[in-house]
């Protein structure tokens, strides 16, 4: 059975959705939601705790991917944003507009998408909602090395 991206983003969407109302004062490490060529998905929870460790992991995820004939996947991780940052040249993390949004991003071996949800947080800090970014609404494109993981083409019957 074929899944398209949007299909894939929706899906987990609905999985993080579900993981903070279950636990809304847990946060959830980068997760990749694998879909293999006959069908079936995998889930690879990735903790890494620094860039050293990241780039050493994804290097075993893009042969894992290979290995397993993954032909999509999607990406969940938390992250800040920020609307000054890009214009001052600072990390979104210390800019004074930041805000937490849990990044989905969905790649296949001919495009990726992504959609962006901020995370809405209430007195005790808890996440109450996941609020869909307006102007990530129709995010179609994305770039980046979590977007290359994908080394065999495969043809989907």
């Amino acid at each position: 059975m074929h899944i398209t991206l949007n299909e894939l983003i929706e899906k987990v969407s609905g999985i993080v959705q579900g993981h903070f109302k279950k636990a809304p004062d847990e946060s959830i490490p980068p997760t990749f939601f694998a879909v293999k060529a006959n069908g079936h998905m995998a889930v690879l929870i990735t903790p890494w705790q620094n860039e050293e460790e990241k780039v050493e992991m994804l290097e075993e995820i893009k042969q894992l991917f290979s290995e397993e004939d993954v032909v999509s996947y999607c990406l969940v991780s938390e992250a800040w944003m920020s609307k000054t940052c890009l214009d001052e040249g600072i990390a979104p993390s210390e800019s004074s507009d930041r805000i937490e949004v849990v990044l989905l991003t969905a790649s296949s071996h001919t495009e990726t998408q992504g959609k962006a949800l901020r995370m809405i947080r209430g007195e005790n800090g808890d996440i109450i909602d996941l609020e869909l970014m307006p102007e990530n609404q129709e995010v179609k494109s994305m770039q980046g090395r979590m977007t290359t993981l994908l080394t065999k083409t495969h043809t989907i019957h």
